[in-house]
């Protein structure tokens, strides 16, 4: 493939012309192809591809027009990349002939430092031959306009050098009328007209060369009110006195001294102004910033505009640090150093006016104001011309965006413009540097040198609190530390409860002319009417953070429209980012937006926040249902309806994930709707949540939310989403050792269910008093309950209920001793887990098969089919999983003799289960690892967790580990030398497996028969 810019777009696939498509996809291609090698964002191709207006489907369109390009061109998806935030065309150098040009410029100025003037000259013309017209020519791309502006401008000092070097060579009357062609396509360019001088002179016609002088002289006093610059003034005094040494490259040595005609005066250069304001003299911190700065200018002003363009939100230190910046510098930029306030965001000013910033810089330059036009054409021409040559340092504060600086912009080399705004600029060529919040400690040392070390150290934590309140934005800080400083009889701690205590932080921050809530109010009154009000909708938001599918449901419009709305503000530093998709607000810019209060707020279905509440439930449904495979939903209709565009939740991964982000939201919206009124919400949501929470193992938030549920049902009369509710509940019961309450909601769920001939509902009860049943002991009754259980989820097609059903009952016939009958269960689980995508069922039914095989003696193959259903709960992120299968591993571990192994297998599910408050698996890993210590003789270690075992089986009613607990500390007392505190264990032990009616498990270490005896 081969592509040409400098002239019209045109693509070639060897000698076949390719169809690029419409306008729009040329504008596109274009715009890759001119930033080639640069990734552009994709507000940058709707800019490219629409003048103004861009529809609300643009980002769409643009990825459309991207896909159609690389179908039509041959081999385009190899190189239009994909790239965070756009696109990128990356072409090797033969495949574009700007690629081409620029090797070619390069070469060409290697040989002139090399003084190889031929050469110089065939990469000069390779060059230039490249060009067939403007850059892409009869194509109007806004977006690429200052790039295009950057390539001609290299096309024109390519075409002027080739001509000075062919002048050099002896073709001065050769050049001439390409001379003549350049002058008139550019009349105020000096450089042209002073060749153009120099090849009339060498071909005999010094009268034309020195018209031409005089034409330029006149034509730049009429339009720019200035006189031609040093080079030009040189050549014409050359001219006239017909030097002999006359040399037409720029910077020739200076010429014999005669009585000529006096030239023009050229206006002395007015010494080297310097306006900076003065530097704090107690500047900390931002020491990494700082650097990133100074490392981004030249050592030496070179012949490139330098430009650092420093964003971040209002108050946050970026005028503090481009000044302090600016004096470090000051040295490198002898000409002059210039600050000009632009009040982009100033409280009570306008923005200043390209135009008069220009007359402020032109005046400090030394131009009298007779001499300054206008227009601002006009001035940038003037002050362009007045900064070429010099090395100028320029603080451009507080621009509203690039629009506003361009203008202001030296046009040649050896300047230094920092620039500073509250949006990120996207100037070409600039160095962009955005400015977070400062650290904590350096909020602390801006206090310091502030109050001074004593203050701040006799309070250190009120300090952080303190920085803390301030949201660490340095305004603030400052602020709140001035005031301090002014009153020497305050407390830190004083002030910090003080700006607690205000119904807004912000009425406190404010000291003399400057107050955090005028300037950054000012940053949300600057936005347009759509972004001000799309970002005052997002201030009801009750949770922490959000992304564009909840910002586009609070607001009403379509996720496409928030993205762009979201982006914007982001860019406008009204909005934070800490991971890519999700914007939050600075605390102080929240107090701006604060919702109104709930008591307020209009009926259901009214509001925002209604619908913000719907999307949150229909969304947690969603996600439920693929964490939790057959789950029956809620039946409400605020989960059904009105419809909503959901987040892309097509795995568990991608479900887990959504309620990683989005828990404290959903936490929160469950107050809200709490503090509103809106039961049903309360009623609905948790048991949507739990699902996740479970197997994230956070017990203690899953039972206080299915609480709320259960309590706020019961209030609606809603005795299906009671038990709901109830049955949910249950579970998370277990886990905290509460087994008869958790016994008891079953049963009361169980009522409702019967009651309103629900089977569903039925089953799930059933399922889980069985489960209780057995963790009691009764593993008769709990046998029955779920073969109930399992007759109505087979009756009734509820697959996914029934895998949880099945693997309660074969736990139950393993401890009975019925291993063949569990291991046919555990295959029915697998079965189950399998046809419903239900991978925690997966995992159960692993583990509880492996169990069966250990019980057999098939030790091998236990661990096998452990390593899978640890496997799948690492795949998962199953933390209870996790818990079961070190804990079943450390048992097979035990028997096989491994018992290093085991110790560590057993220590993390300890860990495992702790932290998830499960004191049942807690108590039988107890057991495990005080049966590995007794087979080693570790009998101090052993009866250590026989008694942590026995005392967690108690408090939880957990017959069969307490009756293991106890013949366990039975052996270690015999080992021991204690044979009547063995006995008492013993019989107690034997007593409960009598009651609990399962078989007495062979005991580990001693031999049986001395047991009894004794």
């Amino acid at each position: 493939m081969r592509f040409r810019v400098l002239g019209p777009l045109e693509a070639t696939s060897g000698d076949r012309s390719v169809h690029l498509g419409g306008a729009r996809s040329r504008r596109v291609l274009g715009m890759l192809l001119v930033k080639a090698g640069r990734v552009v964002s994709l507000p940058r191709l709707i800019e490219a591809t629409w003048e103004e207006n861009p529809p609300d489907t643009a980002a769409h369109q643009v990825r459309k027009i991207v896909s159609d390009l690389r179908t039509r061109i041959p081999g385009a998806a190899a190189f239009l990349r994909t790239e965070d935030p756009g696109y990128c065309a990356v072409l090797c150098e033969d495949s574009l002939d700007l690629h081409q040009f620029e090797r070619h410029v390069a070469e060409a100025r290697s040989c002139r430092a090399s003084g190889d003037v031929p050469n110089e000259v065939e990469h000069l013309e390779a060059a230039l031959a490249l060009w067939r017209g403007g850059v892409l020519e009869g194509l109007r791309i806004p977006g690429a306009q200052s790039a295009i502006t950057v390539l001609e401008e290299r096309r024109l000092v390519a075409r002027e050098r080739l001509i000075e070097l062919r002048i050099k060579l002896g073709e001065a009357r050769e050049v001439v009328d390409d001379l003549l062609a350049l002058v008139d396509e550019h009349p105020l360019r000096e450089r042209p007209r002073g060749l153009l001088m120099v090849a009339l002179y060498h071909s005999g016609r010094q009268a034309e060369a020195i018209e031409v002088y005089n034409d330029l002289r006149r034509l730049l006093a009429e339009q720019l009110g200035i006189d031609p610059g040093p080079e030009v003034n040189r050549r014409y005094q050359e001219i006239l006195r017909s030097a002999p040494g006359l040399d037409p490259r720029a910077g020739a040595a200076e010429p014999e001294r005669t009585a000529v005609p006096a030239a023009p005066a050229v206006p002395p250069a007015p010494p080297a102004p310097s306006s900076l304001p003065y530097d704090l003299p107690d500047f900390t911190g931002r020491r990494a910033e700082l650097d990133a700065l100074l490392a981004a200018v030249p050592p030496e002003p070179g012949r490139k505009l330098a430009i650092v363009a420093i964003d971040g939100m209002g108050g946050g230190g970026k005028t503090t640090l481009a000044v302090h910046a600016a004096h470090r510098l000051a040295d490198r930029y002898p000409d002059g150093q210039l600050f000009v306030d632009l009040c982009g965001f100033t409280p009570g000013h306008e923005p200043v006016a390209p135009a008069h910033a220009l007359d402020t810089l032109l005046r400090a330059l030394g131009v009298p104001g007779e001499e300054i036009p206008d227009d601002l054409p006009g001035r940038t021409a003037l002050w362009r011309v007045r900064t070429a040559g010099r090395k100028l340092l320029l603080v451009l504060d507080n621009a509203t965006n690039a629009a506003h600086v361009r203008p202001l912009l030296p046009g040649a080399g050896g300047c230094l413009a920092l620039i500073t705004s509250r949006t990120v600029l996207g100037l070409d060529g600039a160095v962009q540097l955005s400015l977070g919040l400062p650290s904590t400690a350096d909020c602390t040392a801006m206090l310091k040198a502030i109050l001074g070390e004593e203050r701040v150290a006799a309070e250190p934590g009120w300090a952080a609190e303190l920085v803390s309140v301030c949201g660490q934005l340095p305004l603030a800080v400052r602020i709140a530390a001035t005031r301090l400083r002014n009153r020497p009889l305050w407390m830190i701690e004083w002030l910090v409860r003080r700006l607690r205590d205000e119904t807004s932080v912000l009425d406190e921050l404010v000291e003399g002319d400057r107050s955090v809530g005028s300037v950054l109010a000012l940053s949300i009154e600057s936005m347009e009417p759509r972004q001000r009000q799309f970002y005052r909708l997002l201030g009801n938001h009750p949770g922490v953070d959000f992304d564009e599918y909840s910002a586009a449901v609070l607001a009403g419009i379509p996720v496409e429209t928030a993205r762009r709305l979201l982006e914007a503000l982001l860019d406008a530093r009204l909005l934070v980012q800490r991971v890519p998709g999700r914007y939050l607000f600075h605390d102080l810019l929240r107090e701006l937006v604060r919702p109104r209060p709930v008591g307020r707020a209009p009926g259901p279905g009214t509001t925002d926040l209604h619908r913000l509440l719907r999307y949150y439930l229909r969304a947690a449904e969603h996600a439920a249902e693929l964490v939790q495979p057959g789950r029956v939903p809620v039946r409400d209709e605020e989960a059904a309806a009105p419809r909503v565009v959901l987040p892309p939740i097509a795995t568990v991964a991608d479900a887990l994930a959504w309620f990683d982000a989005e828990r404290g939201n959903l936490v929160e919206s469950l107050t809200w709707a709490e503090q509103a009124g809106q039961r049903h919400y309360v009623a609905c949501l948790p048991p949507a949540m739990a699902p996740y929470l479970r197997l994230r193992g956070d017990v203690n938030d899953e039972v206080e939310l299915l609480e709320r549920s259960v309590a706020a049902a019961r209030d609606l009369g809603r005795g299906d989403l009671e038990g709901v509710a109830l049955c949910a509940l249950a579970t998370p019961y277990l886990d905290l050792g509460r087994t008869r309450r958790g016994l008891e909601c079953s049963e009361r769920a169980l009522a409702l269910a019967e009651a309103a001939g629900d089977d569903v509902a039925r089953a799930r009860c059933l399922a889980r008093i069985g489960m209780f049943h057995k963790i009691l002991g009764r593993y008769r009754d709990a046998v029955d309950s779920l073969e109930l259980a399992r007759g109505i989820c087979e009756r009734t097609g509820l697959r996914a209920e029934l895998s949880t059903v099945l693997a309660m009952l074969g736990s139950a016939h393993a401890t009975l001793g019925r291993l063949d009958e569990a291991l046919h269960t555990t295959e029915l689980v697998l079965a189950c887990a399998r046809e419903t995508g239900d991978q925690y069922a997966e995992m159960i039914g692993l583990s509880d098969q492996a169990r069966c095989h250990m019980l057999l003696g098939d030790l091998d193959l236990a661990l096998d089919l452990l390593a899978r259903a640890g496997e799948v709960a690492r795949r998962t992120r199953v933390t209870t999983g996790e818990a079961v299968v070190h804990a079943r591993r450390a048992d097979v571990l035990r028997r096989q003799g491994r018992y290093a192994e085991a110790r560590e297998e057993g220590q993390r599910a300890l860990e495992v289960a702790r932290a998830l408050g499960d004191q049942a698996t807690t108590a039988a890993v107890h057991n495990t690892l005080g049966a590995v210590h007794l087979e080693r003789g570790e009998w101090e270690a052993a009866l250590r967790h026989y008694r942590q075992a026995a005392l967690l089986a108690e408090r939880i009613e957990m017959l069969l580990e307490k009756a293991k607990a106890l013949t366990g500390i039975s052996h270690v007392l015999f080992a021991g030398g204690d044979p009547e505190g063995s006995r008492r264990h013993w019989e107690n032990g034997m007593r409960l497996y009598e009651t609990i009616g399962v078989p007495v498990p062979h005991p580990p270490g001693n031999d049986l028969r001395a047991i009894r005896s004794a």
